[in-house]
């Protein structure tokens, strides 16, 4: 059983109820989005309650990941960079 709701603090959460899992486990994906996945066994209440006490952990590994993912633009590049760049490029090639 697979379904997703929006939080308004940490966005996307899609919740996976699996015959497989031994514990309450949360996933921060590379798209920032989270799986909160749960054993059969437990509540969905018990899951959530876990994902709760997570929320600062949570918000640290989005923002971890956010910093990972930001690439510097070419616009934010001096003329006297693209230069530099362009020399070192030649000289690779």
């Amino acid at each position: 059983m697979e379904h997703t709701i929006n939080d308004a603090q940490l966005g996307k959460i899609t919740i996976v109820r699996s015959n497989r899992a031994k514990r309450v486990i949360i996933r921060v994906m590379p798209s920032g989005d989270i799986k909160l996945i749960y054993p059969s066994v437990a509540t969905l209440e018990r899951a959530w309650d876990f994902l709760n006490r997570r929320r600062e952990w949570i918000l640290k590994a989005k923002e971890k990941i956010a910093q990972q993912r930001k690439v510097q633009r070419f616009e934010e590049y001096s003329p006297a960079d693209i230069e530099r760049l362009r020399i070192l490029a030649k000289q690779e090639l």
